[in-house]
């Protein structure tokens, strides 16, 4: 299952529509712009870090541009997929005994669900005592967590929030890195967000 909907997933986010800019990237990782070829679809190429290997696509879409394949198609997609993609999160919490790192939260624990997609992660942990705090730059998904389920959900990327520095005790995501053009500066944000001792 979980093979299917990454293959679903790269389809409709490695189709480029023809009025996305381009840009050359340098490697965010190590900064290096030494690469060759790695993969090559029909309207994409992934590079291969020579310095550090690295395998990311380049040239890749402006972000403005990238911002637009989340729409209402993506929406359908999120909706259709919701159940699949709240149990492999449980899975994934499971794997890493999540329970046993939990116990060490204070009461009313808050966390964040970075591409909180419609909020069935954030309404789970809500429903157990958790203060929550979703993060979606889809708006169709954003706004049906925030009406259907009455989530607090920031819409737009990571990278744009402001949040308070050091607030939160668990900051999750899932299926989010691999459509971040800068991963580094994710996990720069989350560690600015997270609190001394909290777990990401």
């Amino acid at each position: 299952m979980n093979s299917e909907l990454k293959l679903e997933e790269h389809r409709r986010f490695h189709r480029a529509p023809e009025k996305e800019q381009l840009k050359t990237v340098s490697c965010t990782v190590c900064g290096s712009t030494a690469v060759k070829p790695h993969w090559r679809g029909a309207d994409f190429h992934y590079k291969l870090c020579n310095s550090c290997g690295m395998v990311y696509q380049n040239p890749q879409p402006e972000f403005k541009d990238l911002e637009e394949r989340y729409d209402e198609t993506y929406f359908d997609y999120e909706i259709e997929n919701e159940e699949n993609f709240f149990n492999l999160m449980r899975l994934g919490l499971r794997d890493i005994r999540f329970e046993r790192i939990e116990n060490g939260f204070p009461q009313s624990p808050l966390m964040m669900d970075i591409g909180c997609a419609t909020g069935r992660l954030l309404a789970h942990f809500k429903d157990r005592g958790y203060r929550t705090q979703g993060v979606e730059i889809c708006e169709e998904s954003a706004q049906y967590g925030i009406d259907k389920r009455g989530l607090d959900i920031f819409v737009g990327p990571l990278e744009k929030s402001d949040f308070e520095p050091a607030s939160f005790d668990f900051i999750h995501s899932s299926h989010v890195i691999e459509h971040v053009p800068d991963p580094a500066l994710m996990v720069q944000k989350i560690h600015e967000y997270l609190k001394p001792g909290g777990v990401a």
